[in-house]
């Protein structure tokens, strides 16, 4: 889990450079790039699988009777909607949550 979002944050990263979202604030925060192609999308669909693997995984840290957080719990049971609504609102913080999301995960899956 932890190449895999490794590899899932290099791709939202290389995407948002190809997509010119790094160019200017308002590219960053307010435009979304016209096209729904590209690296960022298709990483983004990559990601919300990945969060069916990340629900199944807690389910069994919890039927293993492991000590969880709390935020292990809501975060890992509501993320997957969360990022679904995301990608169908077309949302412009896809890449920047998704990232930031999956920075966290290569820190703690390496972890763990």
């Amino acid at each position: 889990m932890s190449l895999l979002s490794l590899a899932m944050l290099v791709g939202l990263l290389y995407g948002a450079f190809l997509s010119d979202r790094f160019s200017s604030w308002d590219g960053l925060t307010c435009k979304h790039p016209h096209k729904a192609q590209g690296l960022v999308p298709f990483t983004m669909y990559v990601f919300y699988l990945s969060k069916g693997l990340e629900f199944i995984d807690t389910f069994l840290l919890i039927l293993g009777r492991k000590k969880l957080i709390w935020l292990h719990k809501i975060h890992h049971l509501t993320t997957m909607g969360l990022v679904y609504h995301a990608m169908n609102s077309n949302l412009i913080s896809d890449f920047i949550c998704g990232g930031t999301n999956c920075l966290v995960h290569v820190i703690m899956y390496a972890y763990f």
